[in-house]
């Protein structure tokens, strides 16, 4: 614990020096009372320790952690159907086939599109922000959404359905 002053600290320099004009205050009158020694203010105070600990702020709220948690169950769960199982960038890119690890989404992640399995585009760590990098070659590929398409979701029966089970989940 911090130690707290025995003795008042001295009047400032500018108050001590002949000439100064001073006005007089409730303010001086309490620090004369206060400034005691044998005041409270000089001795040690436990009510610092006593007083309750503030929460932190949370980094993420608990809506988007269960919206987080939810996206990777789907996403992990797409990855591992037939099919979906390597990266389409290094396939569109060099014809091989390496086994996905992330999911891109085609369209973006607003709202309902984050949970649409139609725009997810499987991908590696690596290959992952390439469509992001070189648009113009990734809109060639179908690897990302032409001009007015960025998340802009479908007006169709699927959208409904997610934006229910969203509503449902409660992360709309």
């Amino acid at each position: 614990m911090i130690a707290r002053r025995k003795t008042p600290r001295p009047l400032a320099l500018w108050t001590t020096l002949p000439g100064a004009r001073l006005t007089p205050s409730p303010k001086g009158r309490q620090r004369e009372k206060n400034g005691a020694a044998d005041s409270k203010s000089f001795t040690q105070s436990k009510s610092f320790w006593k007083s309750p600990r503030q929460k932190p702020i949370k980094k993420v709220s608990t809506k988007k952690q269960k919206s987080d948690r939810l996206y990777m169950a789907i996403a992990k769960e797409h990855r591992q159907q037939p099919g979906n199982g390597f990266c389409r960038v290094e396939f569109a890119l060099t014809g091989r086939v390496i086994p996905a690890t992330h999911t891109h989404h085609i369209r973006g992640r607003l709202k309902t599109l984050k949970f649409d399995t139609r725009f997810f585009c499987h991908t590696t760590f690596e290959n992952n922000l390439w469509p992001h990098q070189n648009p113009e070659k990734a809109q060639a590929l179908g690897l990302i959404a032409g001009p007015g398409e960025w998340n802009v979701a479908p007006d169709d029966a699927e959208t409904a359905q997610i934006k229910q089970f969203m509503q449902e989940k409660g992360i709309w």
